[in-house]
């Protein structure tokens, strides 16, 4: 998600109007090809006030979604459990910063953890899935993601330090 419910993919721009849509696909990309329980999303889109035929209500949330994604909608699969959302994990930035973040944190080349920090903390433009942020990210507790871009903050400001220490060692 970009600015104010936009969904980027592949470079191309899919608006996401409404608040309850964005709440959905945020719960579904925070678990990418994993079937999602109903009640989570539930609870995500709802919190402590659900409508009258809650689960009704949800698969007309999800209907709309996939209609504002479009050729993409076939991504969104229903399971007797929950929903499903199908992605390569390349597709997701947060899974990429995830990846990198790790991959940078195992080296023990400064200068090839910054190779590998850099790009994925370039994805970054502000908290975690700030648009839904109060509701669905902090219900399932993705202030993590928040907490491990500031973690990947200082260890790039850690690692550059080591890095100036050893060219000046080699001068």
């Amino acid at each position: 998600l970009e600015g104010r419910g936009i969904v980027v993919v592949e470079g191309g721009r899919i608006p996401l109007p409404g608040a309850r849509l964005r709440a959905v696909l945020v719960a579904l990309l925070l678990q990418p090809n994993t079937t999602v329980p109903v009640q989570r999303l539930l609870d995500a889109v709802w919190g402590e006030d659900p409508p009258q035929d809650p689960v009704n209500a949800l698969h007309q949330v999800v209907r709309r979604l996939r209609a504002q994604l479009g050729p993409l909608s076939a991504a969104v699969a229903t399971h007797p459990a929950g929903y499903r959302l199908t992605v390569e994990g390349t597709a997701i930035d947060a899974l990429l910063f995830e990846s990198a973040y790790r991959e940078a944190r195992g080296s023990t080349d400064p200068a090839a953890a910054l190779t590998v920090l850099d790009p994925g903390l370039a994805l970054w433009r502000g908290p975690a899935y700030r648009e839904v942020a109060e509701g669905v990210a902090r219900t399932l507790g993705w202030t993590l993601l928040d907490n491990a871009v500031i973690d990947a903050v200082a260890e790039r400001m850690g690692v550059s330090a080591a890095e100036v220490e050893a060219r000046e060692e080699r001068v």
